[in-house]
């Protein structure tokens, strides 16, 4: 949990990425190429970090080669259509950012999909 004055370093965070180098696909055969990350602009304690927390996920994602999108949530109930329309437009990974609504609604909407 980050205390008021902590603040994130993308460059601390993308070590271990670094280290280990691209995503390789799972032993499944499961690779993730394609992320949209959903976000809830005013959930949680420290929001004023929401951006940081944001951009640093973002930055670790794309050294890993992954392409990725940020979406903002623009009202109530907007993230599930986010998502939907997100896995439309050929992203194999939704990542959900916020509290319990937020994680709840996406998974409700995105259950069943392929």
């Amino acid at each position: 949990m980050l205390a008021d004055n902590d603040k994130l370093n993308s460059s601390e965070i993308s070590v271990g990425i670094c280290e280990r180098g691209p995503l390789e696909p799972s032993p499944a055969g499961i690779a993730i190429r394609r992320v949209a990350l959903i976000y809830s602009p005013a959930s949680g304690q420290h929001s004023r970090f929401r951006k940081v927390v944001i951009d640093d996920a973002l930055f670790v994602l794309r050294l890993a080669d992954v392409t990725t999108k940020a979406l903002e949530m623009y009202a109530l109930g907007s993230a599930g259509t986010q998502a939907l329309k997100a896995v439309g437009r050929g992203c194999d990974t939704i990542l959900a950012c916020g509290g319990d609504g937020t994680v709840h609604e996406i998974l409700q909407c995105l259950v069943g999909t392929p």
